[in-house]
């Protein structure tokens, strides 16, 4: 979700990495729902700034170490095999041709846009043209099925009939995505999927075609777009190990490898003196194990041909996943996924034990080296704390034999100069998975106002609890909270610190959310911000100390999005909501400093001026306006007073008080969906959509009073605050 700030990078120069940048990227989902294209642009430019390397560089860089034979399986094509090869299996004309790749140059016909700043280019291939012809002909390509299941729609362990195929249809029209329109040159479907609507769920590879030097520079519409897609593919598929794509720039085919620690791009191969190397490109990825172009064999989320077709998981599962001792949960469905690309590899799932039918939460994640276990360490710390939630389960993911991390494919570059490398601000990941309950709602779920407000009532119950055991959370966004059966629970601790005995604060760079980070911590790290555009010298940063008044004004900033964007229970948004709404909210929009300053500028100013925060709250919650003044009123004092600080004690009586006097309102209960007929034509998509299941024996609290899974000691503080 966000990143904490570290100096274990001497040769980092960007101050945008001192600034949280990554944590802009990811930050659970924007106020508009998705990055748009000039979102991204800016996202990728942050986040590519220090994570590429490019063979290309690497002096005395031989193809036998290059990370196209690590992904390229070797097969024994010949020339001979490769002049068979037809656009169309009838009448077609040869796809190499005198020792020549016989392209068809017809060019792409695009519209430039300059407001969405489109990164396509023109291809040289068909729009019509498929290459169909792989599969007639002799290869010792392998297909390894990977569902340990059985499932047919994956592969059945012998030579495999082209169950996936490459396609140019969406060379000249985009692949429809609400907030990014992308038009992939070359891309890799499931032929079961062939005539159906696609989407960026679908697509499992890529080729980008340019008649552009590569070589020259990395400033290219196709470096951009090749970047823009494997984001999309991440953010629809983010069981994903890593995204594989091919671009083709002057004749030279490269691999660009994306994984949660950056981008590597191979040596370039020329196509036409080359043509095995080209083709076994082609193969690998359209016949070879889906491992190859980066599904993990650990987890399996089912495509429509084989959803409900592996008995031994719990009905109506949507996929699998096993742990290092061969447990297997059912997964339910998706609950959340991270919006960033590299770095936040996080997606949450509820998932179900078989054997005995329990629900609970799994985070898949890829956690930095020296952070490996540090959830798990706060997790322990905080067990039996009410209204947190509790570890079950937890496992290094394994690959090959060995837990995975994103160190082992750059295992090859340890030979080389570092000052040759574009990785300098590489940070090795390890791919974590871990099992809590309960497993919840997000917190936009709330079934009335008084659940709201009590939930928030216990967070500040269990926030003061966990300082009381040296924790800090630090990193306080909507996305840290959950509801279940009515009670509010907090939820990710990747970024909680811990409190060193007789202090009261934790130390860091700078960590949180922007758009909820307390007006002190910004301000501090705006003045790194100032040093950083002075110095690349990062021992001239402050070191920030975190105190839990910034994490109660935090708890503020998520309280007034909620009653200023909601205008009814479950989800329902106010039409008076924009983005305007709260002024603060576009440093999603302003990756670096300026989304600090931005940020900053705006909370200040609405602090200071009372009438402006009352005058947008909705008018479901305009009962509400009373208590977002008086916490506002809290904040304020802090700012203009240095010796005043926010309290637990104080914000516990102000919401104690108001729940008080706020009536009863009857909780309006899930909906439950109406069951959908079968397709005709079932789509072979990953299935990441909310389940269809209705919710059943789901008990509401129609009171404020704590539910029955908080404890007595709970209850005890909060009718002391009373």
């Amino acid at each position: 979700m966000t990143t904490t700030l570290s100096l274990k990078c001497p040769g980092a120069t960007s101050f945008d990495f001192y600034l949280c940048g990554a944590s802009l990227s990811s930050a659970g989902f924007p106020p508009s729902g998705g990055h748009t294209v000039n979102t991204v642009k800016g996202l990728l430019r942050s986040e590519l700034d220090g994570h590429v390397t490019d063979e290309s560089d690497l002096s005395k860089m031989k193809f036998t170490n290059s990370i196209f034979r690590a992904l390229i399986h070797i097969s024994s094509l010949q020339i001979q095999h490769i002049e068979k090869i037809k656009y169309h299996k009838k009448d077609g004309s040869s796809v190499y041709i005198q020792k020549k790749w016989n392209f068809n140059h017809r060019k792409k016909s695009k519209t430039r846009n300059p407001e969405k700043d489109n990164i396509d280019i023109d291809v040289a291939d068909d729009s019509s043209s498929e290459l169909e012809a792989l599969g007639s002909h002799d290869s010792t390509i392998f297909s390894q099925g990977t569902d340990r299941h059985g499932s047919d729609d994956e592969f059945n362990g012998s030579i495999s009939p082209i169950k996936r195929y490459w396609s140019a249809e969406f060379a000249s029209s985009p692949i429809p995505d609400p907030y990014n329109t992308q038009k992939p040159d070359v891309a890799l479907f499931y032929y079961k999927n062939k005539l159906q609507e696609k989407r960026w769920a679908d697509v499992l590879s890529f080729v980008e075609h340019t008649s552009s030097n590569l070589a020259k520079t990395h400033d290219l519409s196709v470096y951009w777009g090749s970047a823009t897609k494997a984001y999309l593919i991440m953010r629809e598929q983010p069981w994903c190990r890593f995204v594989l794509a091919y671009s083709i720039c002057a004749d030279d085919l490269r691999v660009h490898y994306f994984d949660h620690s950056g981008l590597i791009i191979s040596l370039p191969t020329p196509i036409h003196k080359f043509p095995i190397c080209v083709t076994k490109a082609i193969a690998t990825t359209a016949l070879a194990d889906p491992q190859y172009f980066g599904l993990d064999p650990t987890i399996h989320v089912c495509i429509a041909g084989c959803q409900g077709t592996h008995l031994s998981l719990a009905v109506g599962a949507k996929g699998w996943v096993v742990n290092n001792s061969g447990k297997t949960y059912s997964i339910m469905d998706v609950l959340w996924k991270s919006q960033g690309f590299f770095c936040h590899g996080m997606v949450c799932y509820h998932v179900r034990d078989p054997t005995d039918g329990k629900d609970y939460a799994m985070k898949d994640c890829w956690v930095p080296e020296a952070k490996r276990y540090h959830e798990v360490a706060v997790l322990e710390r905080v067990k039996g704390i009410p209204n947190v939630i509790q570890l079950v389960d937890h496992w290094d993911v394994m690959y090959d034999g060995k837990p995975d991390c994103t160190a082992r494919i750059r295992d090859r570059y340890q030979q080389f100069d570092p000052d040759d490398r574009g990785d300098h601000r590489f940070c090795n990941r390890f791919h974590r998975r871990l099992v809590m309950t309960p497993c919840g709602e997000p917190l936009s779920d709330f079934s009335s106002r008084k659940e709201l407000i009590c939930a928030f009532r216990d967070f500040v119950i269990a926030h003061r609890l966990m300082v009381e055991c040296g924790i800090l959370d630090g990193d306080l966004s909507p996305n840290n909270f959950i509801i279940h059966e009515g009670i509010g629970y907090f939820i990710d601790f990747d970024h909680a610190g811990f409190i060193e005995e007789g202090k009261t604060s934790t130390i860091s760079f700078g960590t949180g959310t922007i758009p909820y980070i307390s007006m002190r911590v910004l301000k501090m790290m705006l003045r790194n911000a100032e040093t950083m555009k002075k110095t690349a010298d990062a021992t001239q940063l402050q070191q920030i100390q975190h105190y839990m008044c910034d994490d109660l004004e935090s708890m503020f900033y998520i309280f007034f999005e909620f009653v200023t964007k909601y205008g009814g229970a479950r989800g329902i948004l106010a039409p008076t909501w924009d983005k305007l709404t709260m002024p603060w909210s576009e440093a999603y929009e302003n990756l670096g400093a300026s989304g600090l300053l931005t940020t900053f500028l705006s909370k200040k100013g609405a602090i200071s001026e009372g009438d402006f925060l009352m005058d947008r709250v909705s008018d479901y919650f305009s009962e509400f306006k009373p208590l977002v003044d008086e916490w506002h009123g809290q904040i304020h004092l802090t700012d203009t007073d240095a010796n005043a600080t926010i309290i637990h004690d104080h914000i516990l009586q102000m919401l104690v008080t108001f729940i008080a006097k706020l009536e009863d309102e009857i909780p309006i209960p899930i909906p439950i969906p109406l069951p959908c007929p079968p397709s005709q034509s079932p789509t072979l998509q990953p299935t990441a959509g909310p389940s269809t299941l209705p919710r059943t024996g789901t008990s509401w609290p129609l009171t404020g009073q704590p539910g029955p899974r908080c404890s007595q000691r709970l209850v005890s503080i909060t009718q002391r605050a009373r």
